[in-house]
């Protein structure tokens, strides 16, 4: 139920109408003189999603390029240790054998847990414990089946959008983590402690990801804020 409803909670998009809605809502910060950066790439960024050909669109795209941001400041206790890891993942994205190791990790993973729940199968079915015991394996199979193929999806969009390619990895590993380790620890008992340490590191490290890709993204949104010619008088 966790998995079903974050999917649909993120998977909603907004009518063009609600984009608009939202950019005027966001507006109130330049109002009182406290819209920073990313506050107003977001707003452009809503006016980009937003209906073109509505009358509200270009007066105020117009009147974004005028406004002079305030200063983006990060609390002082994280800002350095954040501003390293934006740095270190601006240099690890250029690199073309970073997005190859990340596919290849969630890859690897992927494959050792199939062969884990294949070789689980195999095993009852040479040393039969009863069919209880046969159906919670294939369910286990089943939903690692799954987990992979939201890798493969992933790996297959990692070269179009690394944000959504990380949304489906960290999908595939709450897939894991909340029905295949259930399944694991109920045969394996603490014998399936590492692969649950494997998949809530990775969650970790995936989650820092996205993250970064979510502000590279913010950063990015005023380079293609919607521009709008006027007619030459």
């Amino acid at each position: 139920m966790f998995i079903a409803f974050r999917s649909l909670a993120r998977q909603r998009r907004l009518t063009r109408d609600e984009y608009l809605l939202n950019a005027v809502i966001l507006l109130e910060e330049a109002v009182i003189d406290d819209m920073d950066e990313p506050e107003r790439n977001r707003v452009l960024h809503y006016l980009h999603q937003a209906d073109q050909k509505h009358p509200l669109v270009a007066p105020l795209c117009e009147v974004l390029q005028k406004i002079k941001p305030v200063p983006y400041e990060e609390p002082s206790f994280y800002k350095v240790p954040l501003k390293w890891m934006e740095e270190r993942y601006r240099q690890l994205v250029k690199l073309r054998m970073s997005v190859t190791i990340i596919d290849l990790v969630f890859i690897g993973k992927a494959l050792i847990f199939l062969t884990v729940g294949i070789l689980d199968i195999v095993t009852i079915v040479i040393e039969p414990f009863g069919h209880h015991e046969v159906t919670l394996s294939v369910i286990e199979l089943i939903s690692t089946v799954i987990s992979a193929g939201l890798v493969v999806a992933g790996v297959w969009m990692m070269h179009k959008s690394r944000l959504r390619a990380y949304e489906l990895f960290s999908r595939s590993l709450l897939f894991d983590i909340f029905i295949t380790q259930f399944f694991a620890f109920y045969h394996r008992e603490f014998a399936a402690l590492p692969g649950f340490i494997i998949n809530v590191a990775l969650y970790v490290a995936l989650q820092i990801l996205l993250q970064q890709e979510r502000r590279e993204s913010l950063r990015s949104l005023s380079s293609v804020a919607p521009s709008h010619s006027h007619p030459s008088s």
